[in-house]
């Protein structure tokens, strides 16, 4: 049985160091414990980015890389099972009830919708971990592979999105936050594309009016952490993609715009 304690989360982004999104990655989380028996093993290497304060040569004691505390594993199919899933699931459901994306979904669709990404060749998580618990979690597949909304732009624009990676969803709880886990997940996610041959990366986020009711008065955007991580917004390259608001009775589409690296 997996425990489930679970963990809230303000969304505070000027105190936030992760990138994140349905489609790109700046969140709030709800995450459960998990046990780390089942879960694959997998050595990673270090930052990309030398500036980031997460590098440190310190192991735990199951040999796993350590970062200020934190450990993290890259895991693919069989390794993610019926555990990691459903949870993740949960998390955005509560994650992307908060803004910018006041999502009200179901379990159903979100556990669908994560079992087709993680069937895509190429996917990866990066499992973020406190000792034994899981702290956080970030996504990633090839482009080629997701949904026609997010493959669309691309076409539109000339570009093949089989030359692309797709860097998704992006969480971390808030006291293990500041040691940059954030900037981590976007290493290993690039590092991940770059052993499969992809030199470009890009995630996607929704766009919401300055003027919304339910936007919060300390609300700051992830740009400049984006634009650290050497991502630019591409206005030539928007979508939508529907759901449910919380404070919405039927789906209406909502605007989304990619941010683009193209020198991993």
């Amino acid at each position: 049985m997996i425990p489930r304690s679970i963990f809230h989360l303000i969304h505070r982004p000027d105190s936030l160091d992760t990138g994140a999104s349905l489609l790109g990655d700046s969140l709030v989380v709800k995450l459960s414990a998990l046990t780390r028996a089942s879960l694959v093993r997998i050595q990673v290497p270090q930052p990309l980015f030398p500036d980031s304060p997460v590098i440190s040569p310190l192991r735990n004691k199951a040999g796993n890389t350590m970062t200020d505390h934190l450990t993290f594993e890259n895991l693919t199919g069989l390794a993610l099972g019926d555990t990691v899933i459903p949870d993740i699931a949960r998390l955005r459901i509560s994650v992307f009830r908060d803004w910018p994306y006041l999502y009200d979904g179901s379990i159903e669709y979100e556990d669908w919708y994560l079992r087709t990404l993680m069937q895509a060749d190429g996917h990866v998580v990066v499992v973020c971990y406190a000792g034994d618990q899981i702290v956080g979690a970030a996504t990633g597949a090839p482009l080629a592979s997701q949904h026609p909304e997010f493959r669309k732009p691309f076409e539109d624009a000339g570009h093949n999105p089989a030359d692309w990676f797709y860097c998704a969803e992006s969480v971390l709880l808030p006291e293990w936050r500041g040691q940059g886990a954030g900037h981590r997940f976007f290493d290993e996610r690039e590092a991940h594309a770059q052993k499969l041959g992809f030199s470009r990366s890009a995630f996607c986020a929704v766009q919401r009016p300055d003027t919304h009711p339910m936007r919060p008065t300390d609300y700051a955007p992830l740009d400049a952490f984006w634009k650290k991580r050497g991502y630019q917004p591409r206005p030539d390259l928007t979508t939508s993609f529907s759901w449910k608001d919380i404070a919405e009775t039927t789906e209406t589409p909502k605007p989304m715009q990619f941010w683009t690296r193209e020198d991993l």
